[in-house]
């Protein structure tokens, strides 16, 4: 399983530690729903590639907006240890 994540591009790094904020598409009547954004949950996907096409198409949606410009995208593997 791939999660999205965004880190605020900071200039101040080593300063000010990266945070990151977990994406995921709207569910309900949350905005752009078609859109990854930040919505306190984390979204999963099952490969790598789902993810990448998902911050693609998010990234073709949101050209040119400030969250695209201030902010870095990361897809990071995750492991379920529930078992």
């Amino acid at each position: 399983m791939y999660a999205v994540f965004c880190c605020r591009k900071n200039k101040n790094r080593s300063v000010d530690p990266p945070c990151l904020d977990p994406l995921d598409f709207g569910i309900g009547e949350e905005p752009d729903p078609e859109s990854l954004l930040r919505r306190g949950r984390v979204g999963m996907f099952v490969s790598k590639e789902h993810a990448e096409g998902a911050l693609r198409t998010t990234g073709k949606r949101l050209s040119g907006q400030a969250f695209t410009k201030d902010f870095e995208f990361l897809i990071l593997e995750c492991v379920d240890r529930s078992r």
